[in-house]
């Protein structure tokens, strides 16, 4: 499941939730919170479940003519912080190979949020990280 929101000043944001079994395997030690909690954090790479994802960003800009998002990278189980964090060292990788050409690519290592930047809005990328800085503080 993806959840794609738009804000004030064309503004995007994605969230990812990959559809997995929640009933416990009959002799796993794994309880309904452990896959719970994997439907959010136990995907990290981006293979064929990426390519859709970056798919349906292009599509969503398409449709409504925004083209600058905010992703926040969850940590995995083994991770106990969330700075520069396993997801967001792989997906800043990929999406800056995949959008390298209109797009600007960076990120805060210190919460593993990304930005996707369209190169003709460089000189707004100080509000625009504030704005987001505002959606995330909302929505977290």
């Amino acid at each position: 499941m993806v959840s794609i929101k738009e804000y004030e000043y064309s503004l995007l944001t994605l969230d990812y939730y990959p559809k997995i079994n929640l009933t416990p395997k009959r002799h796993s030690r794994d309880d309904i919170q452990d896959l719970r909690y994997r439907l959010l954090t136990r995907q990290n790479s981006f293979g064929y479940i990426g390519g859709t994802i970056m798919d349906i960003m292009i599509r969503a800009q398409k449709i409504t003519g925004s083209h600058t998002w905010g992703l926040l990278a969850a940590n995995l189980v083994y991770e106990t912080q969330n700075d520069n964090n396993r997801r967001y060292q792989v997906y800043t990788k990929v999406l800056s190979r995949s959008f390298l050409k209109d797009y600007t690519i960076f990120g805060n290592r210190k919460n593993s949020v990304i930005f996707v930047l369209p190169r003709n809005r460089e000189n707004e990328r100080t509000f625009i990280v504030k704005q987001y800085e505002n959606i995330f503080a909302e929505t977290n």
